[in-house]
């Protein structure tokens, strides 16, 4: 349950920055990114609590979604770290 919990709430994270992303110039290619990383997660998430999964792996569609996540952030805390001198102007 402290696992479905935790994986929601960086879904609803990556999400939730997705949509703030579009706010900034210099972080709109993200915007895009983080959806899509959000989206995938959440399918990865569903697939892994799903009983009657074909597939029959929900190790494997937990480090997939983890791996998701964990690159989603490596992603975006890259980009900040590029972008430190860039002004906080909205679009």
């Amino acid at each position: 349950m402290f696992a479905t919990i935790g994986f929601l709430s960086a879904i609803l994270a990556t999400l939730a920055w997705g949509i703030t992303f579009r706010r900034y110039s210099w972080l709109q290619g993200l915007t895009w990114y983080s959806v899509g990383s959000g989206i995938l997660a959440l399918a990865f998430l569903l697939l892994m609590s799903w009983n009657q999964n074909p597939v029959n792996a929900p190790g494997l569609f937990e480090h997939l979604a983890t791996g998701v996540l964990s690159l989603w952030v490596l992603v975006f805390a890259t980009r900040l770290m590029r972008a430190r001198e860039q002004p906080l102007t909205r679009r």
